[in-house]
């Protein structure tokens, strides 16, 4: 890939320097690139509708019950340094008056039971042999940026170890009824594989997916095949289609955007 990245708002970066400032700043990597590069989660969004990805550009995706479990387990997990220096506070909800009081003084407040149910997934993670043996000696959320399909997009790779192997972790739920397929669906994570294969320069059989049940405590682990790969190029191209139709340097007026049919 090119040493030069061209953002989505026309700047140019050397990318030894965008990527130390991936590395230093989770500002500039969540809202600065959220804006001026895509990523799996803009496919998602894109292949949703282009309203749903202009309407992310200008208001802040509010994060998840779901989500939240899911960022504190990365941090326990991968970064344990990040995850002791949150604010942890004893109350029963987020509408307490106590608990607003402290996340008024520190955006980075928590409830004590997310800390407890967020300890017992990350010791279900290290108590299992076979999940340590993925993730034991390999660099944790490493950032990449790159051009794919000629527009930038960027990653962070949960575990990785370098031009071999891609660890991603995930939370779900129904873990032994054979929900996370379904999951790998709805949430679009082909995509992800095909965009952080392309990025890190790994193969798909070198992408795993390490899975924590919120409920059970089950962990999965599920390799990935060639189709689920190549129906995540599908899912890009489709985005990245969707994205020069109406975002490019001649966009549409996405009032005219229209959802058409026969029933």
């Amino acid at each position: 890939m090119s040493n030069q990245i061209v953002t989505l708002d026309g700047k140019f970066w050397d990318k030894d320097s965008i990527l130390k400032q991936m590395e230093d700043s989770d500002e500039f990597y969540y809202e600065y690139l959220g804006k001026n590069a895509l990523s799996s989660s803009s496919v998602k969004l894109l292949n949703k509708s282009p309203k749903a990805y202009a309407k992310s550009l200008r208001f802040a995706n509010k994060r998840t019950s779901a989500m939240t479990t899911g960022w504190l387990l990365h941090l326990a997990v991968f970064e344990p340094e990040k995850f002791g220096h949150l604010n942890w506070i004893d109350a029963s909800t987020r509408n307490t008056k106590i608990y607003k009081e402290a996340f008024a003084d520190n955006p980075m407040t928590f409830l004590r039971k997310e800390y407890e149910e967020t300890m017992r997934l990350s010791d279900a993670v290290y108590n299992n042999n076979d999940a340590v043996q993925l993730i034991e000696g390999l660099e944790y959320e490493k950032p990449a940026i790159g051009n794919i399909m000629f527009l930038p997009f960027r990653g962070k790779a949960d575990a990785l170890n370098v031009g071999r192997a891609i660890v991603d972790l995930k939370t779900t739920t129904g873990l032994s009824e054979g929900s996370f397929p379904y999951n790998c669906k709805k949430y679009g994570y082909a995509s992800q594989v095909f965009i952080y294969c392309n990025l890190f320069g790994i193969d798909y059989k070198d992408f795993v997916f390490l899975c924590v049940d919120k409920e059970t405590k089950d962990i999965g682990i599920y390799n990935v095949s060639e189709e689920f790969y190549y129906e995540g190029e599908r899912l890009v191209d489709n985005a990245v289609s969707v994205f020069n139709t109406w975002f490019s340097d001649e966009p549409k007026n996405i009032d005219q955007y229209t959802i058409k049919g026969i029933l």
